[in-house]
């Protein structure tokens, strides 16, 4: 027991609080918007070279390393965006949890003070999923890779709050996150399957919707809907890249026994 404490709050409430904190910042989705905005951006950029490569025939067998520079750049670039934006947030919550009054600004102002760190983190992240991807190509212990991919994916969501609140080097700030997720795995898994179940259950009322729209036969309607699941998605992935985010650092804080969360928990 982290506290000593009997009376710890379950992960409901965590959760329950991460909403809660983005309920009263709503200007947070921006940064979550504009992540996807521009990593899709960037995904039209990539197919539109990789039709020039199609349309001069060289796609074949042969020429498959070819593309390969095009994942590597969307690896990168898509890790960068993701853990520039997500600095933005945190820091903006930083704020609004020591009662200053954020602005957008002061988000991208510190993601920019972390430029180093947030590029030093993409690129060794990129390599190193490159290398796990290279040691799977030659082994078959599957349910090993998987686990050992789980909990890295896990122990990486501490590295960004961990950034913006102690200001550390990647390698300090993977060893200070390996100590949380030590600690705090059993939450942090939780957390997860709560947002998975989140949008499971959003996901199946979609596809309900889909099929009654379907059985009126009336295109006009089914466009409709279609249109209303699409946008009501992107929000989806907006709100919950969002508060994922703000739960990671609420468990980072939570972890250190930060005072101003405990007493947020209280009520």
């Amino acid at each position: 027991m982290l506290f000593g404490n009997k009376n710890l709050p379950n992960n409901d409430e965590l959760v329950t609080l991460s909403f809660k904190l983005l309920k009263s910042d709503k200007k947070l989705l921006v940064f979550a918007f504009l992540s996807i905005l521009i990593n899709a951006f960037v995904i039209i950029i990539l197919f539109h070279y990789e039709n020039r490569l199609m349309s001069f025939k060289m796609l074949k067998a042969e020429s498959f390393f070819k593309f390969m520079p095009y994942f590597i750049i969307y690896g990168i670039t898509a890790t960068f965006i993701n853990t520039f934006f997500n600095t933005a947030i945190i820091a903006c919550l930083k704020k609004n949890l020591n009662n200053e009054k954020s602005r957008l600004a002061d988000g991208f102002t510190i993601a920019f003070k972390r430029f180093d760190k947030i590029l030093e983190w993409t690129l060794f992240t990129v390599t190193l999923g490159a290398l796990l991807r290279i040691f799977r190509s030659i082994q078959t212990k599957w349910l090993f890779d998987t686990a050992s991919d789980v909990v890295w994916e896990l122990i990486s969501y501490f590295i960004v709050p961990i950034f913006v609140y102690e200001n550390v080097g990647i390698f300090k700030a993977i060893k200070r996150a390996s100590d949380i997720f030590g600690r705090k795995w059993s939450d942090e898994v939780e957390g997860s399957i709560t947002f998975g179940i989140y949008a499971i259950f959003f996901l199946g009322g979609c596809l309900i919707i889909l099929m009654f729209a379907d059985s009126l036969g009336n295109q006009n309607i089914f466009f409709i809907s279609l249109l209303g699941i699409g946008f009501s998605m992107i929000m989806l992935i907006i709100i919950l890249s969002s508060v994922n985010s703000i739960f990671n650092t609420v468990l980072y804080l939570y972890a250190k026994n930060d005072e101003k969360i405990l007493t947020l928990l209280e009520y």
